[in-house]
């Protein structure tokens, strides 16, 4: 190309050359004053230029002269000239001046309606231009001016190149691009006011046309539909692209759809792995998404219009490398297949995926993440074989997603703003459990959650207040590790196949005809706080068994009405056995001869009772002594344990354990075992105290008995000391600060020392 440019410079010297040798017509026209172009009066010498200027005709219009052009006039000669230092411009929409050789120069003013650049015009001019159209078809034209186009650019050939200077777009201006292109090189393009672009001919690269911030319309209408547009960078189209013939090749852009998109049958759009397409409408698009099947992958697709009903319709296979982000209105596939590719991710904000005849393919993996400003229900999204991670990162926490379908998620599930209110299906995590208290389940009496994870070390879960009831919960970590729950949480069944619940002070409740199955030693109902493990007891039916424990391990306790209502009965085991049922002296540390556990049994409401309870335990919670062929379960009758009306009896082995049963029971409360005849309630300890209200809310009072200075501390559960001071008498705590749980005060002297435990 470039040897074939040059030949013809070489050949358009030598016929100039020739021309100087052998005419004798060449000439310089000056206006010295204003006038028609025609008008020899205002020419210097008489003679006006006319309408034809060839090789070495120069026309110069002085400064000061105002020259109106009243017929079309040519410079046709590689070495002529216009040089405008005045004004120049036409009288009518009708004239052209064509520059098809030479070169315009000068620094005056420049209005015309039509101008036309051919292959061999140059321009140097520095002034101001106003032309209506503008038509170029030099090689390369660099514009230093500061040029106003009012109505059309056609950019019929070559490089028009804006190097210094100005080039202005007016409103309704519509751009014309065939074989050239528009580029800037440091002169400034004032494209603000609304214009639009039209592409014709055979295939090109988009340019600086498609920069303005007054685009509006495009229309793709080339020769054929194996012509191609190609996106060049980013491009935001505002208006209407009519998309008529030819296709749109993304290639490795980014292109937004502000506006509509109209196209006809047969046209398509290109993708490729790093292309994107952003569809940011207000309303349905006239026309669906249509992609070439040799080229149907996009990196990233946005969605986002405004209003749920609007809709953007898939028409064609396509592949999503990157992130498909539904931001706003939906996704429909009105045909073929949409397939998620590995390690790509749906983000839905308020947006939906839905099908109108297509196929959704989540084979491989892929994430989905909600950050939605609404509440949203799930759509084919979660649908897909390869779901990988799931996300919920809702803009609030009271927001949830509304599952549609049952979920299994193979990833992570990270539950970190918002909730996920099952609707009735199930939800299934394979993988693993990421928590933050601002996310939570919302459950449904249909709804089955199975933990099939690799592991619950530290995550906590929450459950929805309004919404915490329900199916099957199936607690299956690959590493045995418990489920922690910091709600209450109703379910028709528990099924511990490996790892058991944890929880502090709520309550788990089962429904009526619910059972927790597989509970053993190392699962159970952990409880290590002022919750509850609450079932349903029936009439004349066997024992129901409350699976149990605390953190220093498993102690069951069975129920059983032999007469009377059935009702709720709830349950939690303590570690310590205190002298006053819930607090006073530990009679562990006071060398009782006790299991360590106490079992608070408490009826959810009134009604008669007879009632029989039995007791397990395991030999480790045995201490000072203790002798299981003369051992009894006494209850605390709120003054006093009841341990001088029981008879010893033997405890019964219960494969690596061991069981006591009392029988018709007619109150409840808390339960303890002892031994022998060694326990002595009423014993004077030379530290006791009186210790109200409790539980407590604020101000704990402290009514004490020493004969010497004594250090007193405030212990949390997990033995971290929260306040110590020496008293010499009665005295208080200020809890106000705590948060609510379980407390010990600790006393120590010289003489010994006493706990209470205390709750907030």
């Amino acid at each position: 190309m470039k040897t074939s440019i040059t030949q013809l410079f070489k050949n358009c010297t030598f016929v100039a050359l020739f021309a100087v040798a052998g005419s004798a017509s060449a000439a310089t026209y000056t206006a010295i004053s204003s006038g028609l172009w025609s008008n020899t009066s205002i020419w210097a010498g008489g003679v006006s230029p006319g309408a034809s200027l060839g090789t070495l005709d120069n026309v110069i219009i002085n400064a000061g002269a105002n020259v109106m052009l009243d017929m079309d006039v040519e410079f046709s000669g590689i070495l002529t000239s216009l040089e405008v230092n005045g004004s120049l411009q036409s009288s009518s929409s009708s004239y052209f001046l064509d520059m098809t050789g030479g070169v315009l120069l000068g620094s005056g003013s420049l209005t015309m309606h039509n101008l036309r650049f051919g292959t061999l015009a140059t321009m140097t001019f520095s002034g101001t231009a106003n032309v209506d159209k503008l038509w170029n078809n030099s090689l390369t034209l660099n514009l230093a001016s500061d040029l106003v186009v009012n109505d059309s650019l056609f950019l019929d050939a070559g490089a028009m190149n804006l190097s210094t200077g100005s080039l202005t777009f007016t409103t309704g201006t519509v751009i014309r691009v065939e074989n050239g292109t528009l580029a800037a090189s440091g002169g400034l393009l004032n494209n603000g006011n609304a214009y639009s672009v039209l592409y014709v001919g055979s295939s090109k690269n988009t340019g600086i046309e498609l920069a303005g911030s007054g685009l509006t319309d495009v229309w793709i209408n080339l020769d054929d539909n194996t012509q191609k547009v190609f996106i060049v960078g980013n491009v935001n189209i505002e208006g209407v692209v009519h998309h008529n013939q030819g296709m749109i090749n993304l290639n490795g852009g980014t292109l937004t759809l502000i506006g509509d998109y109209s196209a006809v049958s047969s046209v398509f759009f290109i993708g490729s792995p790093t292309s994107n397409l952003s569809i940011q409408h207000g309303t349905s698009l006239s026309s669906v998404l249509m992609f070439d099947e040799d080229a149907d992958v996009l990196n990233d697709l946005t969605i986002n219009m405004v209003g749920n009903s609007a809709t953007t319709y898939l028409g064609s296979s396509l592949t999503i490398n990157g992130t498909l982000l539904l931001e706003d209105g939906n996704f429909s596939m009105a045909a073929d297949t949409l397939t998620m590719q590995t390690a790509s991710e749906i983000v839905v904000t308020n947006g939906q995926l839905v099908s109108s005849g297509g196929v959704f393919d989540g084979d491989n993996l892929y994430d989905v993440t909600y950050d939605g400003t609404v509440s949203a229900m799930s759509g084919l999204e979660l649908t897909g074989l390869g779901l990988n991670d799931l996300s919920v990162m809702m803009d609030d926490e009271t927001l949830a997603v509304y599952l549609s379908n049952s979920v299994a998620v193979d990833g992570e599930l990270n539950l970190e703003y918002g909730g996920m209110e099952l609707n009735g299906s199930d939800l299934t995590l394979d993988g693993s459990l990421e928590t933050t208290s601002d996310g939570w389940f919302g459950g449904h009496a249909n709804s089955d959650i199975t933990f099939n994870t690799d592991s619950l070390v530290g995550d906590t879960v929450w459950f929805s207040a309004a919404n915490n009831t329900f199916g099957d919960i199936t607690i299956n970590a690959a590493d045995s590790s418990d489920l922690m729950v910091a709600s209450n949480l109703h379910a028709e069944n528990i099924l511990m196949t490996a790892g058991g619940l944890h929880i502090w002070d709520n309550e788990i409740w089962l429904n009526t005809t619910g059972a927790i199955t597989g509970a053993n030693k190392s699962r159970y109902v952990m409880i290590d706080g002022t919750g509850s493990l609450v079932l349903n007891i029936q009439v004349a039916a066997p024992y129901t068994m409350y699976a149990v424990g605390t953190d220093a391990g498993y102690a069951p306790v069975g129920l059983q009405q032999n007469t009377g209502t059935a009702g709720y009965f709830k349950v939690n085991s303590i570690n310590e056995v205190w002298s006053n049922g819930l607090s006073g002296i530990d009679f562990v540390t006071d060398n009782q001869t006790v299991v360590s556990r106490t079992w608070n049994v408490q009826p959810v409401s009134a009604g008669a009772l007879d009632m029989n309870l039995t007791t397990m335990w395991q030999d480790i919670f045995e201490v000072n002594t203790f002798d299981r062929n003369d051992s009894y379960i006494m209850r605390y009758n709120g003054v006093n344990w009841d341990a001088s009306n029981q008879v010893g009896s033997v405890a019964t082995p219960v494969g690596n354990m061991y069981q006591l049963e009392r029988e018709n029971l007619v109150s409840l409360g808390q339960f303890a075992v002892g031994a022998g005849d060694e326990l002595n309630i009423n014993e004077n300890t030379p530290i006791a105290a009186v210790i109200y209200p409790n539980p407590v809310q604020n101000i704990l009072n402290c009514v004490v008995v020493f004969d010497e200075p004594t250090t007193a501390k405030v212990v949390d559960i997990t033995g971290n000391v929260l306040h110590t001071e020496n008293v010499n008498g009665n005295h208080s705590f200020d809890f106000t600060n705590y948060p609510n749980g379980v407390y010990y005060v600790n006393y120590s002297n010289s003489t010994g020392s006493s706990s209470y435990k205390v709750i907030k």
